[in-house]
């Protein structure tokens, strides 16, 4: 009697893709990304992109500019100071690609196709550089995890902010260089090249100079080592020797740069946990640690703020922060049972956590809890592990059944529709400024920031001569709103009630306006600001006690021009009127004086020269 013979399993394929030679996955995730993201070539300048190129003086200068891109911190050719907000930041590379941006197209309009364009093909390069590191790394011990994962990283949707937004280059072009190190560094490990390595340190010393968080790669590539290479913790030393040295060299250069001592802000915005106790920090970063979570798992919906008060400081009695500790002991756990055998989802969570925590506050103050552009370079840990289980999972029911054999590419086909389908959405959203205040007012409902910033969106947006009026008091009235609603969040920003001022003088309601103006003016007085806004007070108020005298109602004619006067004693025809509105109710002395100011402040008011003798007849 024959045994049965026993059939092979199926191998672990879930993408009947093959790399020959025109590369096939990598040509089709190179593709994918500039499709997904080509929209954004027809997007303006928005957010802080006027930090680094739009208003920034170096790099608008070009090539003359490099010299101080150079030997400045990054935003320094917007502000002109050393603040905090503006030494922190030293990322030379980056800058200096804006700067060669403006040297070669002068046009605006190329300009901003132009830069947008460099950020989509950053990100497609990206995805190539990762699937192929991932490629070098896996080999055909895991066929599929390395397209996988980087068709993961390509559409999910948290990454829009980085390549939809100009300014967020510096995570792309970091990230580029700190992958392309780690592919050299492997090329390295398979040909013994010098090249390979030299090419390695060259990339990861870019990636320094394009954004400080590459230092954190120190400890990604000997984990990388022990993970994946029978490479010695004696040889992964030696190795990294280099890549230290190149680290040590860059803080030396940034710090001798943006100066070595930064005392924490006194601001709320740029320092979020101001006032906060430690269980208050602690708990607080516990939280945003699990949004970040949420944000990978579930990208919706996507803000481009989550300052105070959007995530709120909470203390241990908060559920959600026990939930999120739970979460990342779970993942704690994965790790303690998978590092023995060295498991792909126990390297992609320490991925993870060493990329995600120096962004978490708990190190260094960032300026914000969280920022969906922070977790650009984590989310490859994310990527990786669902690719894994994705990939585990194919292997399965290929296996069980011979008619769910593709039910692995029908599940990523369905993770590319919702995902290029909510980046394509986001990406319209950051077509400008206007669209993406507007919008994410509507999102981060409890920002102090989103409601202010949306306010003066909408405030400047009636600059346009040709907006109908009603357009423009529908957009002023929406201001007020959101102002309103910041002035409730942070009662203290003084910004608010000036904004304020501004959007009721523009509805010609000057009692309003002078009500938060002098507000303002009461919590931070010598604002220089206030000069020209008192000027603006008095000609509305002239404005209108000249209607109410058209109507005879000179009382309030009176009450008007009296504020008039108050707001801007320099302004001789405020003067004129009230002394004319007085001299017509009979108030002869005082009218006399109204005349007389007059003609300290212009001695040719004729008009005035006939009131006093008017009044000289009567006696």
């Amino acid at each position: 009697m024959k045994k049965p013979v026993k059939k092979k399993s199926a191998p672990p394929v879930a993408i009947p893709l093959k790399s020959g030679k025109y590369d096939q996955p990598l040509l089709l995730l190179f593709g994918l990304s500039i499709l997904l993201y080509f929209n954004t070539c027809f997007n303006e300048y928005a957010l802080d992109d006027y930090l680094v190129i739009s208003k920034n003086s170096y790099t608008q200068s070009g090539i003359d500019g490099i010299p101080d891109l150079l030997t400045k911190p990054s935003y320094f050719g917007f502000f002109k100071n050393t603040a905090e907000e503006v030494t922190l930041r030293y990322r030379p590379l980056v800058m200096i690609s804006y700067a060669m941006e403006c040297e070669l197209f002068k046009n605006k309009s190329t300009l901003l196709f132009v830069s947008h364009l460099v950020n989509v093909l950053l990100f497609a390069l990206t995805a190539a550089a990762l699937y192929r590191l991932l490629s070098l790394i896996f080999g055909s011990g895991f066929p599929g995890i390395a397209f996988i994962a980087s068709l993961l990283f390509v559409i999910h949707p948290v990454h829009t902010e980085s390549v939809a937004n100009i300014k967020g280059r510096d995570e792309l072009l970091s990230m580029l260089f700190a992958i392309a190190a780690g592919y050299y560094l492997f090329r390295f490990l398979k040909d013994g090249k010098s090249v390979s390595y030299i090419l390695s340190v060259i990339c990861f010393t870019a990636g320094l100079f394009s954004k400080e968080g590459v230092i954190s790669f120190l400890a990604v590539y000997p984990l990388m080592f022990f993970f994946f290479t029978p490479v010695s913790g004696k040889r992964s030393a030696k190795l990294m020797l280099p890549f230290v040295a190149v680290a040590v060299l860059y803080v030396i250069i940034r710090f001798s740069v943006t100066g070595w001592s930064h005392p924490p802000s006194a601001e709320r915005l740029n320092n979020p946990f101001l006032g906060a106790t430690p269980v208050e920090k602690y708990a607080t970063i516990l939280l945003s640690m699990g949004y970040y979570l949420k944000l990978l798992f579930f990208p919706h919906p996507l803000s481009y703020d989550y300052t105070f008060n959007q995530i709120m400081l909470v203390t241990f009695s908060e559920p959600l922060v026990w939930l999120s500790a739970a979460a990342h002991l779970f993942l704690l756990l994965v790790v303690i049972a998978g590092i023995k055998n060295k498991t792909v989802p126990a390297f992609s969570i320490l991925f993870y956590f060493i990329t995600i925590l120096p962004v978490t506050n708990l190190f260094f103050n960032l300026g914000a809890f969280i920022g969906e552009r922070l977790l650009y370079v984590p989310s490859l840990g994310f990527c990786l592990a669902i690719a894994f289980l994705l990939n585990k999972f194919s292997a399965k029911i290929n296996t069980a059944h011979a008619a769910m054999r593709k039910s692995g590419i029908v599940l990523l086909a369905g993770l590319v529709i919702l995902g290029g389908v909510k980046i394509f959405t986001r990406n319209a959203v950051w077509k400008n400024n206007f669209t993406l205040m507007i919008h994410d007012a509507g999102v981060s409902t409890n920002s102090m920031k989103a409601n202010d910033a949306c306010a003066v969106t909408l405030i400047l947006a009636t600059d346009d001569p040709a907006l109908p009026d009603s357009v423009k008091n529908q957009y002023l009235y929406k201001a007020i709103y959101h102002d309103h609603k910041a002035a409730e969040i942070m009662p203290s920003f003084t910004d608010i009630y000036l904004n304020l001022g501004v959007a009721f003088s523009r509805l010609e309601m000057p009692d309003s306006a002078a009500y938060f103006w002098d507000m303002a003016r009461r919590q931070k007085p010598g604002n220089s600001k206030y000069s020209d806004y008192d000027a603006i007070l008095g000609t509305l108020f002239l404005k209108r006690g000249l209607k109410k005298a058209v109507n005879n109602d000179m009382a309030g004619c009176i009450l008007d021009l009296e504020q008039a006067v108050k707001y801007a004693p320099g302004n001789a025809e405020a003067w004129y009127n009230y002394g004319g509105a007085l001299f017509s109710t009979g108030k002869a002395d005082q009218a006399k004086a109204a005349f007389m100011k007059v003609l300290e402040l212009d001695p040719s008011h004729q008009q005035a020269q006939l009131g006093l003798q008017s009044l000289t007849t009567r006696k």
